[in-house]
């Protein structure tokens, strides 16, 4: 929330909220990566490694495909709201 205000310029010019973004940027995939994979043993050691992979990747196609759809969607519905409406009046 901090980020989109910071974008809008409402928090005022030389806030450190942009310094802290940048530098949380820096780290925020290591991080995650790092954390992730803190617990990929203990999901492994529940079932297979090939069952693993497997319901891994469907999650990650499904997410995928999910997310390609609300962008597709999100730029068709962009491009339909900024595109010129012209109403044809009917003469009689």
């Amino acid at each position: 929330m901090l980020r989109g205000l910071n974008a809008a310029h409402l928090l005022g010019h030389g806030s450190w909220i942009a310094a802290t973004d940048r530098v949380l940027c820096l780290w925020e995939l290591s991080v995650f990566a790092f954390l992730g994979g803190i617990f990929v043993a203990k999901s492994v050691s529940k079932r297979s490694m090939g069952t693993y992979l497997q319901e891994r990747t469907f999650q990650f196609v499904v997410l995928y495909l999910l997310w390609t759809a609300l962008q597709g969607g999100g730029a068709a519905c962009s491009r339909l709201a900024s595109s010129t409406i012209r109403v044809q009046s009917a003469s009689c």
